[in-house]
């Protein structure tokens, strides 16, 4: 078994390190390639987003996909997902991904091999 890695973290709204302009009140997207320590990654993506973000849907969100913070922050970010890995530790790096998709979009999430008859 081992545990997955962390190979790359990025946001297509910030850089790595930026804030948004209200970290208190924020929803920001991000991707993260994991995979397993012996090398190659997946995309996986997840939205950091602020409590008052949350509810400014109408009250009514569906909570797969987030990571709900107080206040933006690159580390609290890092710290989640190094506290989240840990619990994908699966025999076969498929096990974990699927694991890891409880939590995040997972870019095989739902993929199936065509089979011809």
């Amino acid at each position: 078994m081992s545990i997955p890695v962390l190979h790359s973290l990025s946001s297509p709204d910030l850089e790595r390190g930026q804030l948004p302009e209200d970290p208190t009140s924020c929803a920001v997207v991000l991707n993260a390639e994991i995979g397993p320590a012996s090398g190659g990654a997946e995309n996986f993506s997840f939205t950091v987003v602020t409590p008052d973000q949350v509810l400014a849907a109408g009250g009514v969100r569906w909570g797969r996909g987030y990571l709900i913070v107080e206040q933006f922050s690159w580390d609290a970010i890092d710290r989640a997902i190094s506290k989240l890995l840990p619990f994908a530790d699966r025999p076969t790096w498929r096990e974990s991904a699927v694991q890891l998709a409880k939590e995040m979009h997972w870019e095989f999430d739902g993929y199936s091999e065509f089979v011809s008859r």
